[in-house]
């Protein structure tokens, strides 16, 4: 049975939408020649190395949710460095960094939804997708790749340079999202405590919490 059969339900409505998949400049030289080749890469192997099975994917992320994008760029520059993501600079995702554009792609994925729906219950078999990651167990053909230059100007235009939540990027709104996915974390918390909390953190200790919860690590 195709492991992706129950999660087919959750396609959205097919809508052109360009997709975006993060990578480094030596595995983009692959994928110009093979396409997006489902597979586990580095982040889901380091954040999921726990699980026995996991299924061979392609991820992407549209304009809403390019975090998930931009995280697996660091995830996979930290793991051609042999370094851990916290360590890696915006120099360093400069020089081998890359996004691999997919134009009008998203009627060729399925998207799971968000977490906060209780009408559209997850398939457990697929537990390394996050929510709102779009996911296919196919092939997908690029069409075209932003290194250097052009990929910052990009992420500036997408709000995502200096990378979000690392030791460089000092924009209160990352704190907002922290306090956010934490109250959702933790209910029982004393919000204001919380806040106080949150705003106490140094910008590298700002980076791994936004990294642990608003991005689940990313992919």
């Amino acid at each position: 049975m195709n492991l992706l059969a129950q999660a087919q339900a959750f396609r959205k409505i097919a809508t052109p939408r360009t997709l975006y998949h993060g990578t480094t400049i030596q595995k983009a030289r692959e994928i110009a020649k093979e396409g997006l080749v489902p597979k586990k890469g580095p982040n889901v192997e380091r954040v999921y190395d726990s699980l026995e099975e996991t299924p061979d994917l392609v991820f992407a992320a549209d304009k809403s949710n390019i975090d998930a994008a931009t995280a697996a760029m660091e995830a996979a520059v930290a793991h051609e460095l042999r370094k851990d993501p916290d360590q890696i600079s915006p120099e360093e995702m400069r020089a081998l960094g890359a996004i691999v554009v997919l134009r009008d792609a998203a009627q060729r994925f399925s998207r799971r939804p968000s977490e906060d729906d209780p009408e559209q219950p997850w398939d457990s078999r697929l537990p390394t997708v996050e929510p709102e990651d779009y996911f296919s167990q196919d092939p997908q053909p690029v069409s075209y790749i932003l290194a250097g230059a052009p990929m910052i100007r990009l992420l500036r235009r997408l709000n995502q340079w200096p990378p979000p939540g690392s030791a460089y990027d000092h924009s209160p709104h990352r704190r907002e999202q922290i306090i956010k996915a934490m109250r959702q974390a933790f209910p029982e918390t004393d919000p204001e405590k919380l806040v106080q909390d949150v705003q106490g953190l140094t910008d590298a200790e700002a980076g791994r919490y936004y990294r642990a919860f608003v991005l689940g690590m990313g992919k």
